[in-house]
């Protein structure tokens, strides 16, 4: 039999493919328990205890490098920190991880609220963890914005 993979190791597809196994396994439990006692379970089956944090990262910042992403990860691991974010320069960047214990928070922002709203709201508890990457601050909002930040190839 294989050897599994640490989640940090797996890719995005592997991943997508877990979440899914896992919900598809939480439903199943859930049911289970309906079929035993007659009443819904609204409590958080085992096979979803393992998610235990989310990696809260922009689809507009392409440049951020893989191994700032595992630094971000290996930090929470050992940190045991419930909010974990990349900085460069002194400035916080993308991705930054967050501990399931502040999701509900965190999806509850209402508008005009923001992340960065969230993030000052719990600065005092942020592990910062240095990486030597400005990607984590890059910010393509515009095609201009892309074009100026794509690498230049020459050949």
């Amino acid at each position: 039999m294989p050897r599994r993979k640490a989640p940090e190791d797996l890719s995005v597809e592997e991943l997508r493919r877990l979440l899914i196994e896992k919900r598809r396994g939480a439903r199943r439990e859930r049911l289970e328990h309906y079929k035993r006692t007659g009443r819904v379970a609204d409590v958080e089956p085992e096979s979803i205890a393992p998610v235990v944090d989310t990696l809260e990262g922009s689809s507009d910042q392409p440049q951020v490098q893989e191994r700032s992403v595992r630094m971000v990860c290996e930090a929470f691991r050992e940190s045991r920190s419930n909010l974990v974010v990349p900085s460069y320069q002194m400035r916080r960047g993308h991705p930054w991880l967050v501990a399931r214990l502040l999701w509900d928070e965190l999806l509850k922002l209402k508008s005009p609220m923001s992340p960065r709203d969230f993030l000052n709201t719990h600065q005092a508890k942020i592990h910062y963890v240095n990486v030597d990457d400005p990607g984590i601050l890059a910010d393509l909002d515009t095609p201009e914005d892309y074009l100026m930040s794509k690498p230049q190839y020459s050949g």
